[in-house]
């Protein structure tokens, strides 16, 4: 990103390529954590997501001058989108 190598987890980088396979669109969280965990079994913590989510968050300093917006959608998901 702007030539900068960024590290992500594993698990940030699925999240990530599921948003970026779907931009534009809200990816409900039943199906990020589907695409994530591969079992498609939701046995973790429902702050496991927010918690990567807010990691991908920084690590891509997305905020709100940011030309890459990572949005939670009220009752649908989440959604990456560019400005």
């Amino acid at each position: 990103m702007d030539d900068e190598v960024i590290d992500l987890t594993p698990l940030e980088s699925e999240i990530l390529l599921t948003l970026v396979d779907n931009i534009n669109e809200a990816v409900t969280t039943e199906d990020l954590y589907r695409s994530i965990w591969s079992n498609g079994t939701l046995y973790t913590s429902s702050n496991t997501l927010r918690t990567h989510i807010t990691h991908l968050r920084r690590k891509l300093h997305i905020d709100d001058s940011s030309t890459i917006r990572l949005e939670f959608v009220k009752e649908k998901g989440y959604r990456l989108t560019l400005k």
